[in-house]
């Protein structure tokens, strides 16, 4: 799709209508201009390397930016500029309709389906879903917050490209029917493995879902061909200095102080703020549908019947050496600062990491950068898929 833009004019901040040649609202600009600009016009966008745009009161007056990606579909795309002083600035350009919301179109756009079923193990009847019918396994693990409907932005993309995907709701979460017993969440995912035939996989893993992919790295690695861990919690690490903030003990505290006074609505909410807007940024820095998404699954977490004792497992953050599978491990810019070293910690620990940081987002980046997100796993798999 070949396309450019009449001009829109902007505020100093704030965000205004995109237009197509024909004068055409497909989507909005949202800008955060250099220290001192007045005024905006960006005049013209397209697939090429360079845009043009005109700035008041700066004494550059022009800049020239990069457009990484050829906009074929809907989707957010990030214009630098470069001034010729030396100094960034960015636009951020969303195309699709102005009034759709949540976060826009992944691409490439799809329409491969899940199929559902479920798998014993145990008492247990585990949720399982899963997308494309051939190509490598991918086994995407949802997080603490949220169940395996956190891949519907992301799962969809990644069978388009090539893979199948298989995801579950762990005991407690989501679909999955369950009596309180004795189990081991490694074992409930070595079940789905087995039935889905989703071994070996490139696993991936976020939050809790991360520490879980190691779990199964660590005492299957032939099950296990490569590893994405995004803001994963790996057991055993020596969190003895965790860089906690003001605003982090302060979430924390209000947390506490609802889950003391057993208002699950106010931690649900809480909860949301803290894992999908990031603790040191505004609440409802992220809207529909994701915050809706996020927080139906978190509603469902929190009104769970007991799931029984789980297994200890032997920590991993000891025998990382022993993990020689290639990983990319993903941090999110507004996630907690302790998170961001962890992951920095485990990419240096393990002997085939790799590290990434994806912009505006913070804990859960498949609700509000699947964009971002998408990229750097297909990147993944397709560098290292046999």
């Amino acid at each position: 799709m070949r396309w450019s833009a009449s001009t829109s004019r902007l505020g100093p901040t704030g965000s205004g209508p995109f237009l197509d040649a024909d004068g055409r609202r497909v989507g909005t600009v949202r800008v955060r201009p250099p220290r001192g600009a007045t005024a905006w016009s960006l005049a013209s966008v397209g697939p090429s390397v360079e845009v043009a745009a005109f700035v008041t009161g700066l004494p550059t007056g022009r800049l020239t930016a990069v457009l990484a990606t050829d906009p074929s579909t809907a989707g957010t795309y990030r214009l630098r500029f470069h001034l010729f002083g030396g100094s960034t600035v960015e636009h951020v350009i969303r195309l699709g309709s102005p009034d759709r919301a949540g976060p826009p179109q992944a691409q490439p756009s799809t329409t491969v389906s899940s199929v559902s079923s479920t798998v014993a193990s145990g008492s247990g009847e585990l949720a399982v879903r899963a997308w494309g019918d051939d190509g490598p396994a991918v086994v995407a693990l949802h997080p603490g917050i949220g169940d395996s409907r956190i891949w519907d932005w992301c799962a969809p993309v990644w069978a388009a490209a090539g893979y199948r995907v298989v995801t579950h709701d762990r005991r407690g979460f989501g679909a999955t029917r369950y009596v309180a017993e004795p189990h081991d969440p490694l074992a409930d995912l070595v079940a789905v493995t087995a039935a889905t035939g989703a071994r070996p996989a490139v696993v991936v893993g976020n939050s809790r879902g991360g520490g879980l992919a190691l779990d199964l790295a660590l005492a299957h690695p032939d099950h296990v061909v490569g590893l994405v861990l995004i803001a994963p919690s790996p057991s055993g690490y020596p969190d003895d200095e965790w860089p906690e903030t003001d605003a982090e003990a302060e979430q924390d505290r209000r947390i506490a102080q609802a889950e003391a006074a057993g208002d699950l609505a106010l931690v649900n909410r809480l909860e949301v703020r803290y894992w999908l807007d990031g603790v040191e940024q505004p609440e409802g820095r992220v809207g529909e549908p994701a915050r809706g998404l996020l927080a139906e699954m978190n509603r469902v977490a929190l009104e769970a019947a007991p799931i029984g004792d789980e297994a200890e497992r032997p920590p991993v953050w000891p025998a990382l050496d022993r993990l020689t599978m290639p990983t990319l491990v993903i941090a999110g810019e507004h996630d907690l600062p302790g998170i961001g070293q962890l992951c920095a910690d485990l990419s240096a620990a393990l002997p085939n990491g790799r590290l990434i940081t994806i912009d505006d987002t913070a804990h859960c980046p498949s609700l509000d950068q699947p964009e971002a997100l998408n990229r750097a796993v297909i990147d993944f798999l397709d560098a290292h898929r046999s």
